[in-house]
């Protein structure tokens, strides 16, 4: 008996360990913790999207961001928006809208879940999220028009005018640029999205790599009307999409048309910890660490960049986009001045957008065929 009595105590204390570990929320190893009594909404259907809706309470966490993904197999294939809610609440509903980017399959069942995090700048990242709950696993609908939703007016392909300066060792990139908002491809009257945006990268050379920051105008195809201003920064790692990004699109940083702000991006190699400024105060900064940046970046760019042909480039013949104060830092050493030469200025095509180098470390980029 008091063999029994022992086993069964390491059985029951071991059960307690892997409880612990398996059902306490952490940032790479998300679970169902405070959130419960997930369920269907109800489902919305429109032309160009299908609007899923979950029903979902949460105990008393503080104040979260919380978003709705859907995934296939443990990995996720679209996500929502993030809001803010603090707990505890009971019922509350938000939705995630399904479109034809998402590149999903009608008839094919999915799985639906509701996700927490304390971070806003991390939404859509599974491994960030603190709490997990479901699966709910739903049809998606073949009832909208999906024909309808290709694009039909702008031709997609990203344009951009820029300056890349190949520097080894990089960990620092700031600019001074002014806020120049253009239109973008058939706003007002059709499906398609559109964006325009100026950024400083650092990037690895000869990979699909970088830290940026900058502002940007977008439009989005159900935004038929409206398009939104912003300013960002996002850390692209190995993967095939931004790991990390973050927008904001109100006051009181939002860039007004005409404002003059400093951008700037540091990197820190020996954690991979990125950091992204605004004006050069530390009222606002935002911080990320990346696992695939414990190295420096070798390329500078200093860009304009759009979406479609159609898009506006950032300025105009009579009102440029100026970018002034540029300069670099080299891991080790202090920010320096650039000294730009006309071979570190690329347009994509000079015949549409304008780049004209003005000193050393400042130059001019604008749309030659801007829309009316």
């Amino acid at each position: 008996m008091k063999k029994r009595h022992i086993e069964y105590t390491l059985i029951c204390l071991v059960f307690m360990v892997l409880s612990i570990l398996f059902f306490n929320g952490c940032d790479d190893k998300p679970s169902a913790s405070g959130l419960h009594n997930v369920s269907h909404a109800g489902t919305e259907l429109d032309d160009c999207y299908e609007r899923v809706k979950l029903r979902f309470s949460e105990s008393n966490q503080g104040t979260r961001v919380y978003w709705i993904g859907i995934e296939k197999n443990s990995k996720i294939l679209a996500h929502g928006e993030g809001i803010w809610l603090t707990g505890g609440f009971s019922n509350v509903v938000h939705y995630i809208d399904v479109n034809y980017t998402h590149n999903l399959i009608f008839g094919n069942k999915y799985d639906y879940y509701v996700y927490a995090c304390s971070n806003k700048n991390k939404v859509g990242n599974i491994g960030a999220a603190s709490s997990r709950a479901g699966p709910i696993p739903l049809q998606l609908s073949s009832q909208w028009n999906y024909s309808d939703c290709y694009k039909t007016c702008c031709t997609e392909g990203r344009k951009y005018t820029q300056l890349q300066n190949d520097i080894s060792g990089l960990n620092g990139l700031e600019a001074r640029i002014k806020t120049r908002y253009g239109k973008v491809c058939s706003e007002g009257v059709g499906p398609d999205d559109g964006f325009g945006v100026v950024n400083c990268s650092l990037k690895k050379t000869n990979q699909p790599m970088w830290g940026q920051i900058g502002y940007g105008y977008e439009r989005y195809h159900d935004w038929v009307i409206q398009t939104i201003y912003y300013w960002y920064w996002e850390v692209k790692e190995s993967g095939p999409i931004p790991r990390y990004r973050y927008e904001d699109f109100c006051c009181p940083l939002l860039p007004l048309e005409g404002d003059v702000h400093l951008y700037r991006c540091e990197l820190d190699e020996t954690n991979g910890l990125w950091k992204f400024f605004m004006d050069d105060t530390i009222n606002w900064v935002d911080t990320v660490y990346s696992a695939d940046w414990f190295v420096t970046a070798g390329l500078a760019v200093i860009s304009g960049e759009i979406l479609n042909f159609e898009d506006d480039m950032a300025g105009t013949f009579s009102d440029k986009c100026h970018i002034t104060d540029c300069r670099y830092r080299i891991s080790g050493q202090g920010f320096q001045n650039f000294y730009l030469q006309s071979n570190h200025f690329v347009s994509d095509d000079l015949n549409e957008w304008g780049i004209q180098r003005v000193s050393g470390n400042a130059f001019n980029i604008w749309d030659k065929n801007p829309q009316p």
